[in-house]
């Protein structure tokens, strides 16, 4: 196994996780997308990395706040996959500090967020 990038263990993270993501198939690629998704947002947040809001098509956008809740209800399971026919369809994320609050992710958002963010980190000085 390759070593991590010791310039920069961030970007060299998000950036294996994305070729992860993209090369993985098989059954269970909604784990796969929430496990990198898991990854990518919880240490890019906890390393101050999300520094503006995250554009991801179609007229998306999170702000920097949204992304400290979403990782908030990601790191401690508050989020719910929804499905339809037996094939997940959507994601809800939900944050106890903020019960009023809760942001729905189709499949295709929740990458796309994802791609968009890994684009922010590697940018990123």
């Amino acid at each position: 196994m390759a070593k991590y990038s010791q310039d920069d263990l961030l970007k060299d993270f998000a950036k294996r996780t994305m070729q992860n993501l993209h090369e993985y198939s098989g059954d269970f690629e909604i784990t796969q997308l929430i496990n990198s998704f898991l990854g990518v947002l919880v240490f890019a947040f906890q390393k101050k990395k999300i520094s503006q809001e995250i554009n991801y098509g179609n007229g998306l956008t999170t702000s920097v706040e949204e992304c400290g809740w979403i990782r908030n209800s990601i790191a401690h399971f508050n989020f719910n996959p929804e499905s339809k026919e037996h094939e997940i369809t959507q994601i809800t994320f939900q944050n106890e500090d903020h019960p009023d609050w809760s942001k729905d992710f189709t499949v295709s958002d929740l990458k796309a967020f994802l791609v968009s963010l890994n684009q922010h980190i590697q940018e990123s000085t």
